[in-house]
């Protein structure tokens, strides 16, 4: 979905930040904490003294230029859960009286 979260009902917002949380878990899980680790590795293998000649600087830019995007990605499912969330939280409110 890409309709603003005020747009929808409740349970279709929930159902929405069920969907960005399954996302953002399978994200960091299979696609970012890889991704970083395989920088640190790069980078750890550039300290090496004996491995100095196989890990150049544009090996480790494109590593960091891959984690770079890999989170930017992070970031914009979370700011869209947490717009999800805060709207679930407003109905929430609402139906509670605190608003």
């Amino acid at each position: 979905m890409s309709q603003s979260p005020e747009n929808l009902t409740l349970h279709d917002k929930l159902s929405e930040a069920d969907k960005l949380v399954r996302e953002l878990i399978h994200h960091l899980e299979s696609g970012f904490i890889p991704k970083a680790h395989g920088l640190r590795r790069t980078a750890r293998e550039g300290r090496d003294p004996t491995e100095m000649d196989e890990v150049t600087d544009l090996t480790i830019r494109n590593s960091v230029e891959v984690v770079v995007q890999s989170d930017a990605f992070s970031r914009e499912v979370g700011e869209k859960l947490h717009g999800f969330l805060m709207s679930i939280d407003h109905d929430v409110d609402a139906i509670l009286g605190n608003r």
